[in-house]
């Protein structure tokens, strides 16, 4: 039987629930390399509309009932479902009875054992999550699966700015590039001001950039020392307003990067350029009630062990697709890891 949320049960899916919102989890990078608002949504729909190039989202329906598009100004609103990422695993009684603690006497617990599939469960929707927040930068919705759930350029009838470099030509001025995609962000921006710009890049691209001598520069410079890492594809600050980063750490369970390793994108940061909705489960206990993460167990037949299910419901946006300019490294020489 599962665990009841009205009592004191620790494996009540409220505790379970409590325990792996606690938990931290590490990010591939995507998270902390701009600045990602979260606001929670108490329902399973959003309607969703461009205006003046911001994506705006307002929660419209309760979990499973039916949206109802809004019209403003000659301007369909598009009603979505926020989608779910899932996780699903089961501890046997034969896992943990009679086995001992790595390096103790102590028997491993059944407490202990889902404690550890729990945060194994999470960090793997946190990655997934990081994968899908790559994809806001080409205006893609994922739907949890590794597919696009939404295109948000195609469905306002965009297309992103995508721009050709060649760091082979003859005279290639990186400084003078640089300059070039901040003025054509800026006309995307308008009157808004972003806090920085970061050039991010693949792990391809990133390594040819770092050769140049502009770029090599800008790493030694005095008086970027402060905000210097020691680690230059994390970051070198090639102006008073944009940093090179390369991204390439990340890898999906087929094995594959979640940035191709020869392009980059050119990005305004700030608040409000970025943000993660999260929306209600429909688990009895958790109803109108967002969370990040929802856990819950299930005996298995006989009582031979326990199903666990770990949950999120979260829509990955940036909030002004147009201004996040995809560049197309040309020229460049391979570079790969020195395997040991």
């Amino acid at each position: 039987m599962t665990g009841n949320a009205h009592t004191r049960d620790p494996f009540s899916p409220v505790a379970m629930t409590n325990a792996i919102n606690d938990m931290d989890f590490v990010s591939s990078g995507m998270s902390r390399l701009f600045q990602w608002g979260e606001e929670y949504i108490p329902t399973t729909g959003v309607s969703m509309d461009m205006v003046q190039g911001s994506v705006q989202i307002l929660p419209v329906t309760p979990r499973n009932g039916e949206p109802t598009p809004v019209k403003r100004e000659a301007r369909q609103n598009i009603a979505v479902e926020i989608p779910g990422y899932s996780q699903i695993d089961g501890i046997k009684n034969t896992d943990i009875l009679g086995k001992r603690e790595t390096g103790s006497e102590s028997l491993v617990t059944l407490e202990q054992e889902r404690n550890r599939r729990l945060r194994y469960m999470g960090q793997n929707i946190i990655q997934t999550r990081d994968k899908a927040r790559v994809k806001t930068l080409d205006g893609i919705v994922d739907d949890g699966f590794g597919n696009t759930y939404l295109d948000l350029f195609q469905l306002f009838g965009q297309q992103q700015i995508e721009i050709e470099m060649d760091v082979s030509a003859a005279g290639f001025n990186f400084n003078e590039e640089v300059v070039g995609l901040m003025e054509i962000a800026e006309d995307e921006l308008g009157a808004i001001e972003p806090d920085r710009y970061t050039f991010l890049t693949g792990r391809n691209a990133n390594a040819n950039l770092r050769r140049l001598d502009q770029v090599a520069e800008a790493a030694t410079n005095p008086a970027n020392l402060i905000v210097q890492r020691q680690d230059n594809r994390k970051g070198v600050r090639i102006n008073e307003m944009v940093d090179l980063v390369g991204y390439g750490r990340a890898k999906d369970q087929n094995g594959d990067l979640f940035m191709e390793t020869d392009v980059g994108y050119f990005v305004p940061t700030g608040q409000d350029f970025f943000t993660t909705f999260y929306g209600p489960s429909d688990i009895r206990e958790f109803m109108g009630q967002p969370r990040e993460f929802y856990a819950k167990i299930k005996d298995m037949d006989f009582d031979k062990g326990e199903k666990i299910l770990v949950e999120s419901f979260m829509l990955n946006i940036a909030k002004r697709p147009r201004a996040i300019l995809k560049i197309r490294f040309v020229g460049l020489t391979d570079h790969a890891p020195v395997l040991v």
